[in-house]
């Protein structure tokens, strides 16, 4: 998403390279699965909603795509800092919220954490971490082909 050179080109500048940050810092977030990189990603989907606030009020025309836009972006982000919440113990974070665990116990739920596995990129085997690396060279290179051509 951060060197998607079509979003750049739609967003301007300003927006795409605050988009591509946004992107980069949430991508490194889940891969480290440390405390501090949890809290980045509850963070984060605060940002969502931002941009589809922005979206609102400076591109869309007509109320049926702001009334989807602002139903969308609210939605993937609770389901997102729903899904990121959950997964607290994987993370090695600490912090929980009880009212909010009492209020929504399905949605919220326990904790869920494999003790088997380690959580994250270093928890794949080295072929496995190659090919992640092969497959990410390959989307980041086809990108940049098909913004030259």
């Amino acid at each position: 998403m951060g060197t998607n050179s079509l979003l750049l080109a739609l967003q301007g500048f300003p927006l795409a390279a605050g988009s591509a940050s946004w992107q980069l810092a949430v991508g490194l977030a889940a891969v480290v699965v440390k405390p501090w990189s949890w809290h980045v990603l509850l963070a984060a989907q605060v940002l969502f909603p931002m941009w589809g606030g922005y979206y609102m009020a400076f591109v869309a025309r007509d109320w049926m795509n702001r009334a989807f836009v602002a139903a969308f972006s609210i939605t993937w982000s609770v389901i997102k800092f729903a899904y990121f919440y959950k997964r607290r113990a994987m993370f090695g974070a600490r912090g929980r919220w009880q009212r909010l665990e009492r209020w929504f116990p399905r949605l919220i739920g326990p904790q869920t954490h494999d003790t088997g596995n380690l959580p994250g990129f270093a928890g794949l085997t080295h072929r496995r971490r190659l090919f992640f690396g092969a497959i990410l060279a390959a989307l980041i290179l086809l990108e940049t082909v098909d913004g030259v051509v």
